[in-house]
């Protein structure tokens, strides 16, 4: 009776269970997670093209809705609980050159998450567009240690 209940939670809740825990594993590399951001960004801006499309019903536009607002969900939630919480380390403002960094880092991937903010609220392509070029400042700025 157990195991079927089990079963049954795990099935039910599955969409609750992330892919990510917060215990420095080494699985996830950063690699990994860019690769996972830029197809959020590109599945964004063709939610955005289809909901420009004439020819939606309105089924078909609350699923492209949907579907723009997960994947720009999901960015926010690797910018927040892989970058920010363990890849971007805080240092003392006494080292400089590594405060300043770290400062940088800091305003790029806040960027990242307001852009993904802005591509929940509304269909301007030119919004998934920003949001990808921030994405590649925050990885370039990131990627050269």
């Amino acid at each position: 009776m157990r195991l079927i209940l089990t079963c049954i939670c795990l099935f039910l809740f599955n969409s609750f269970i992330f892919s990510h825990c917060q215990i420095p594993c080494g699985i996830y590399g950063d690699a990994n997670q860019f690769e996972d951001l830029f197809q959020h960004v590109q599945t964004i801006e063709k939610s955005m093209i289809k909901l420009t499309e004439d020819t939606l019903n309105s089924n078909q536009s609350v699923r492209w809705v949907m579907n723009k607002e997960e994947h720009a969900s999901n960015i926010q939630d690797v910018m927040n609980h892989y970058f920010l919480s363990q890849r971007v380390k805080p240092v003392q403002s006494s080292n400089k050159q590594a405060y300043k960094r770290y400062s940088t880092l800091l305003v790029y991937a806040h960027e990242v998450i307001v852009l993904a903010m802005k591509a929940k609220q509304n269909t301007d392509v030119k919004v998934a567009i920003s949001l990808k070029e921030s994405l590649v400042r925050f990885q370039d700025y990131y990627n050269n240690k």
